[in-house]
């Protein structure tokens, strides 16, 4: 089978995924924007940096893939089922960011998807060439890395709900300025 296909189906989760993030904002009905409006862009914001540094990420797994079989379609799809979730999340916790429940859920699909990005990195390494093998080895250590962090902010979920986003952003903008610097300091452009 193609990787064509799962490129395909994948491209289109991720950007309809980033369309409903934005189904979320309601139009103030008296012209002003009010904190809770603020709060949602801020969620749509950390969550659409999310989504991207996640679909670059598969991106490079899937172009990577020397071959396709039912396994990495399952794994595939079974790493994409929690990014779907992310237009919930993100307006559960937009809608009420003081909510310890709405903070849980948000933190708690972050480390959901983490977890498919290196279940999906482990599966395709196993179907790629050594040079990526041994690069993906290391991306998911880092992966491993971030898995703790997730834990840590769904801890700092459950005692400072407000705290998600932000944390949240931080922890991607990490990851995605290490990984470029990895690849640009071992030369690798996938």
């Amino acid at each position: 089978m193609s990787k064509n296909r799962i490129e395909s189906l994948s491209d289109g989760i991720f950007s309809i995924v980033i369309t409903l993030m934005v189904f979320n904002f309601k139009i103030p009905t008296d012209g002003k924007l009010s904190t809770s409006f603020y709060a949602m862009l801020f969620a749509y914001f950390t969550s659409f940096v999310l989504v991207t540094s996640f679909w670059i990420s598969h991106h490079h797994e899937i172009n990577a893939l020397r071959r396709v079989d039912s396994t990495i379609l399952w794994v595939n799809n079974l790493t994409l089922l929690p990014i779907t979730l992310l237009p919930f999340t993100t307006g559960f916790h937009g809608t009420f960011p003081n909510s310890k429940e709405a903070a849980l859920f948000y933190s708690g699909n972050y480390l959901l998807i983490t977890i498919g990005l290196y279940t999906l990195g482990n599966f395709v390494s196993k179907r790629s060439d050594v040079e990526h093998d041994a690069y993906a080895s290391h991306i998911n250590h880092v992966r491993t890395t971030m898995m703790v962090l997730c834990i840590i902010l769904i801890i700092l979920a459950y005692f400072i709900p407000a705290s998600t986003s932000f944390s949240i952003l931080l922890a991607t903008v990490f990851w995605v300025f290490f990984v470029t610097f990895t690849r640009k300091k071992n030369n690798i452009s996938l």
